[in-house]
């Protein structure tokens, strides 16, 4: 009410005014500070005055649910916290995980029969959000780290699952493995399982087992998911396993194999540097001379000049027989080479040369086989176990080779040549995987005779001294029957020796021909190395009426830092 006395009147009044209604408030009270993330809590919801008189024939609480919001939960009870009271309501609330949990109660802003409206008996709206928020648990961090191992037998990568804290409740997830360039059942055996870090603990860890095979690839990969965490927040949930690759093969055995090749192309030059250079033409098929185009007499003598001047001669000739070389290596010391190893190798030889006075030039081409047979570890196959199978490999080459006579009995010579062609990986049962080679050498040497009076029974006492290098690569494979990386292998050799020969004809035509050498010699690169001991020997029997010849010559490491190889040829 107002009073007062009018202007100019000097009239007292008494003038009263009806109140305004206070606005209705609401907050909530109670409020617990945070939560285990699994069991409900309560708080309670508490209005500035009643919003219901209790004539209302409609459920009063359901309207309290209807306008409550709850984010990270579900509001599971509204009930009034006293029977006869309208401004006080008790809440329970289930949390749907371990995050915060956020209630709340929005201000009126329609008319009181809008739906989710709180409003007085006299029509007063809600005129404030109220807002509670309540804390999830404080959980540890869940990590999973990255894992390598080396491929080879028996080999796995451990993954450690880690948590940042020890916890007082278990903490549990699936965890489960996914290809990358890795093919589960080809290179790793696939995963998926469900773990448990028990309370108290920080730690677990997660196994995978490698699928060895005995063929160079490039690191593989594949990945490692956590998922369904109960316990723990997610700090990093995926891990990279890479596997790498490991295996000798083909690295050392494309390094055996190309001086396998590059030692006979070696052999072959010093043979045809001494080769008989008669003047004239003499051949045989199947053991039969073939005609010559002309007589000696009929003929001018190629080779030479009345007056000794030089002049040109040639030789060209052509091995379809048999001719080959077989290699067998046994190192007990180094692990990938535990068990004997056999590489043979056959060979088609075409070869032609000329020489001018004292220099010679020339060239071989020569298209030959390689096969080692070896235990191959689950090449390429997805299975478990050892299985049995074989490296084939076939190369065309062409080596130009040069020499020269520089004094009575000493001569130089050197070589070198590519060539190119196919490996194939077979396991047993299996598809065999097919890459390109490639090959490269280089050779050089020296040879000469000793002085006359330094013969022992007979025989020509003679040194060599001879250095090569070479190189074999092969080509990457991705196909459906497995891959093979890029890979190349590299070997040399130098070699110093003595060797005596003796030869002898028989009554019946036939000569016979011996031969005994010995030397010390050094191994480089990618398969065997270090310095040995050399001996060897061979035999050779020939019938020039029938046009046959046959030899075998054998040379063994008898002593070597790597193990212990043999080497045999036949023609």
């Amino acid at each position: 009410s107002l009073s007062g006395t009018v202007p100019g009147l000097g009239i007292p009044y008494l003038e009263t005014r009806p109140l305004q209604d206070a606005a209705l408030t609401a907050a909530f009270e109670n409020v617990p500070s945070s939560h285990d993330g699994s069991s409900g809590f309560t708080l309670e919801l508490a209005f500035s005055e009643a919003v219901f008189d209790g004539t209302e024939t409609f459920d009063k609480n359901q309207v309290i649910r209807d306008a409550v919001a709850v984010s990270g939960g579900t509001l599971r009870i509204a009930r009034r916290t006293e029977q006869a009271v309208y401004n006080r309501w008790t809440l329970t609330v289930e949390p749907s995980g371990n995050g915060d949990v956020t209630v709340t109660l929005p201000a009126t802003s329609g008319t009181c029969n809008a739906s989710g409206a709180i409003c007085t008996p006299g029509g007063t709206p809600l005129s404030g959000t109220a807002t509670a928020t309540i804390e999830g648990p404080s959980l540890p961090a869940l990590s999973i780290a990255d894992a390598e191992a080396q491929e080879g037998p028996n080999a796995f990568l451990r993954f450690e699952i880690t948590l940042s804290e020890a916890s007082d409740n278990p903490v549990t997830f699936n965890i489960a493995t996914s290809d990358g360039t890795a093919i589960a059942g080809t290179d790793y055996v696939a995963k998926n399982r469900s773990k448990t870090i028990q309370a108290g603990r920080t730690a677990a860890w997660f196994r995978v087992n490698v699928i060895d095979d005995s063929h160079n690839e490039d690191d593989e990969t594949f990945t490692v998911t956590i998922s369904n965490v109960s316990g723990a927040t997610i700090e990093d949930d995926t891990a990279i396993g890479t596997i790498q690759n490991s295996d000798p093969i083909p690295q050392a055995w494309l390094a055996r194999f190309g001086r396998t090749v590059a030692e006979q192309h070696v052999t072959v030059v010093r043979d045809r540097l001494g080769a008989d250079r008669s003047p004239g033409f003499s051949g045989r098929f199947a053991g039969q001379p073939l005609p010559s185009p002309a007589t000696g007499a009929e003929r001018p003598d190629v080779g030479s000049s009345p007056d000794d001047s030089p002049r040109e001669s040639g030789i060209a000739s052509l091995a379809i027989p048999p001719e080959g070389a077989v290699l067998a290596f046994r190192a007990p010391a180094v692990p990938e080479l535990a068990e004997d190893e056999r590489l043979a190798f056959r060979s088609l030889l075409a070869d032609a040369d000329a020489r001018v006075g004292r220099r010679t030039s020339g060239h071989v081409l020569r298209d030959g086989a390689g096969v080692r047979d070896r235990p191959l570890h689950r090449v390429l196959a997805p299975c478990d176990g050892a299985s049995a199978g074989r490296i084939d490999a076939r190369l065309a080459a062409l080596v130009p080779y040069a020499g020269r006579e520089i004094g009575e009995g000493l001569s130089v010579w050197g070589a070198a040549g590519i060539g190119s062609g196919e490996m194939a990986l077979a396991p047993k049962g299996a598809d065999p995987v097919t890459a390109g080679i490639g090959w490269s050498m280089a050779a050089a040497g020296a040879e000469g005779t000793l002085a006359p009076g330094e013969r022992l029974g007979g025989a020509d006492l003679g040194w060599h001294a001879d250095a090569l290098w070479a190189r074999t690569t092969s080509d990457a494979v991705r196909s459906e029957t497995g891959n093979l990386a890029a890979a190349s292998g590299e070997t040399s050799r130098v070699r110093l020796g003595l060797r005596a020969a003796w030869e002898r004809t028989l009554a019946s035509g036939i000569t016979l021909r011996q031969s005994l050498e010995m030397g010390l010699r050094q191994d480089g690169g990618d398969a065997e190395t270090g310095h040995g001991l050399e001996v060897g020997g061979g035999i050779g029997i020939g019938d020039p009426a029938r046009g046959l010849t046959m030899s075998v010559e054998d040379r063994t490491l008898a002593l070597h830092e790597d193990g212990r190889s043999a080497a045999g040829a036949w023609a």
